[in-house]
């Protein structure tokens, strides 16, 4: 599902070049991925304090297509910041008719939980 008035996002994946180490690991390579016509939405955390409730944003949602590469042990560049996948990638598809419609993941800066 593209969005054609969204935005390009640079997924950071790992991808396994098929080769092994000396200790039989798997070898990776990292790989810049862009992904344009992302959907991308701020994640926002209330904080109350003493005496107002303050929002602020601590990460994005993004939304893709079916066939997006991410892992959850990937990073995202959005708007020039580097972020990290929070959680789990979700893919659905239409239970219409199968098409495989989408693809939602979180990201957050490393210093937010």
């Amino acid at each position: 599902m593209p969005h054609y008035r969204g935005e390009t996002v640079t997924l950071h994946i790992r991808v396994d070049t098929g080769e092994t180490n000396s200790s039989n690991d798997p070898i990776y390579r990292n790989e810049d991925v862009p992904r344009p016509n992302c959907m991308v939405a701020p994640r926002v955390k209330p904080e109350a304090s003493d005496y107002d409730s303050v929002t602020y944003v601590h990460g994005f949602d993004v939304y893709d297509t079916y066939d997006c590469p991410i892992t959850a042990s990937d990073k995202v560049t959005i708007r020039g910041v580097k972020y990290n996948v929070d959680g789990e990638i979700s893919r659905w598809a239409s239970p219409f008719d199968g098409q495989k419609k989408g693809c939602h993941y979180a990201v957050k800066t490393a210093g937010y939980n």
